[in-house]
């Protein structure tokens, strides 16, 4: 019955929509826009999107434009989905499509893509496309009819056919391309020119370009649009760069990606990477991934390297080189990568080095191998020089702590934790609250500005800026009268309460749990009040497991623990 219902309410609204013009539904203050290119080639084939913008409640919709059908072709028309769609329809000079929802779903309203249009230019000339009239529909079938009457105009030019007598057509590659993919990504694909001298292939995308790619792309589930813009393969470049306008990268708070993708690797940067006054009064800025000559570099670190890939991520503002750092907005990198059967059997090995400028060779926490990717990738806050290398750590004290020995190794090849020597790690010993607290900060590479720290920390120790970064996050909180007692060894539910926070202040805070998810354990009660929410939650995401009876939250941790937590976090 139902069905049959759904059946005659869309036989219904598309009657009123093709046939009646009654207004009798109000809705809220309604806009309309037209994206379309201002400049096509004969013979290409473009897409047209209708958007409305703070729409009121409605069920269905109506839409008729004009366009010029000497010069154009429709070929395609896209509504909604989820949905029942009529049209393309022409009727006199108009072209008509409709479209409803079905059955016992919510309205629709607020900002949408209402039709997307794909037509191919068939000769030269200005195309003009209106959009004359939008008509509304709720779910009593109370309609409204708005008048647009909005136009654009599409610029259609003739390919070049090169010189004169009679010679061959050559059609000439446009500079940039907009494709709209099924995810709400848009493509642009973009021609480089090459300096010979230099070996750098640059591309340009101008204000107008990325405003359309913007403005027909769809947020992710991260709330985020996405642009892609591609770099074709180009003989004897050694530089990929790309020239955006400053004002797209610039901005104050982040809404859009864009990923500047190469033959040599991806740069994926969010749009407030600058900070207005890095940009100042500059019009463009310049990403740069380049190759990283190894021979140029000090023999003991191009040995280490071998024939991983090497590196070079630049930036201009305006003509001149930049040395960009915003640890507020880091830029992704990644790089295909192909390892060798034996990295491949230990992959979690692959790490990510960065070069600074007094020669020295740091490990990037963050990066690593993605196996079905066959990337190598890694998130970075400042320009350099960086490299791929296999880096396989040990400790000569590992036997007897199997269950922790590949968290151990894992996590100092990639720079995060030390051992007590150069060949020792210590697992059995209680770690200390400061060397717990630092662990943390590197695990999640946690930054704060801080003025102030703990009266029991003196700025020469080796956990000062850990513990004045964690006591500004309000992850440290200390023991009272401002002292952290650094040096004590820290239970197994500060610990948590310390990790619970963190996480948090990370964007990487897990579902909240009750003391039911620790009333397994023999010895919950044990668990102090300002400790129970903290330790439930890391119970029941599986960070923490106990030892199959106890949870032990008053026992001292060991480094062993700790070693393996850190690991369990970094890979979440």
């Amino acid at each position: 019955m139902r069905n049959y219902i759904s059946f005659l309410l869309v036989i219904t609204l598309c009657f009123i929509f093709l046939f009646t013009g009654q207004t009798v539904y109000a809705a809220g203050t309604d806009s309309f826009s037209i994206d379309a290119p201002s400049k096509v080639y004969e013979g290409d084939t473009f897409t047209v999107v209708v958007n409305g913008t703070g729409l009121g409640n409605f069920y269905g919709y109506d839409l008729r434009i004009g366009f010029n059908s000497d010069i154009l072709t429709l070929e395609k028309v896209e509504t909604q989905k989820d949905g029942f769609s009529v049209g393309p329809i022409s009727k006199g000079n108009e072209v008509i499509c409709a479209f409803t929802k079905i059955g016992d779903v919510p309205e629709m309203g607020g900002d949408l893509k209402l039709c997307a249009y794909t037509f191919k230019a068939k000769s030269a000339g200005t195309a003009d496309i209106t959009l004359n009239t939008v008509e509304l529909v709720n779910k009593k079938l109370e309609s409204e009819l708005i008048n647009v009457n909005k136009k654009v105009s599409i610029n259609v030019q003739k390919k070049s056919t090169g010189g004169g007598g009679g010679g061959i057509y050559i059609p000439p590659e446009p500079s940039s391309e907009i494709i709209k993919g099924d995810d709400g990504t848009v493509r642009i694909k973009l021609q480089t020119s090459l300096d010979k001298n230099t070996g750098k292939a640059e591309s340009t995308v101008d204000a107008k370009t990325l405003e359309e790619a913007l403005s027909i792309a769809q947020k992710d589930s991260s709330g985020y649009k996405r642009v892609i813009v591609e770099i074709p393969e180009t003989e004897g470049a050694e530089e990929y760069a790309l020239v955006l306008p400053a004002e797209y990268v610039s901005k104050e708070t982040a809404n859009n990606l864009i990923e500047f993708r190469t033959p040599i690797g991806c740069i994926e940067l969010k749009d407030n990477m600058f900070t207005k006054e890095q940009v100042g009064d500059e019009e463009t800025v310049t990403i740069r991934i380049g190759v990283l000559k190894t021979s140029a570099l000090d023999k003991d670190i191009s040995d280490s390297i071998g024939n991983r890939p090497a590196r070079r991520f630049a930036v201009d503002v305006g003509e001149k080189a930049f040395d960009w750092v915003n640890s507020n907005s880091p830029v992704s990198i990644s790089i295909d990568y192909k390892p060798t059967s034996a990295e491949l059997a230990e992959h979690e090995h692959i790490v990510v080095c960065y070069l600074d400028k007094d020669g020295n060779v740091n490990t990037i926490p963050n990066g690593r191998y993605n196996p079905s990717t066959k990337t190598v990738s890694f998130s970075v806050k400042h320009t350099g020089q960086y490299f791929v290398s296999f880096v396989k750590k040990s400790f000569s004290d590992l036997d007897g702590y199997g269950w922790a020995r590949k968290a151990i190794e894992v996590m100092a090849s990639k720079g995060i934790i030390k051992g007590t020597s150069e060949t020792t790690f210590s697992p059995g010993e209680k770690i200390l609250r400061a060397d717990f607290v630092l662990l943390l900060v590197r695990t999640l590479e946690l930054e704060a500005d801080f003025d102030s720290n703990f009266d029991d920390v003196n700025p020469n120790d080796y956990y000062y800026e850990a513990l004045g970064i964690a006591k500004k996050l309000g992850i440290a909180k200390g023991v009272g009268d401002n002292k952290f007692m650094p040096k004590e060894n820290i239970t197994r539910q500060e610990m948590m309460c310390f990790i619970d926070r963190a996480l948090t202040i990370a964007g990487k805070g897990v579902e909240r749990g009750t003391i039911e998810d620790i009333e397994k354990f023999a010895d919950y009660s044990k668990v102090s009040s300002f400790a129970v929410e903290s330790v439930a939650s890391l119970v029941k995401s599986g960070i923490v497991a106990g030892d199959g009876t106890n949870i032990n939250p008053l026992d001292y941790s060991l480094r062993a623990e700790a070693a393996v937590l850190m690991y369990r976090i970094y890979n979440r």
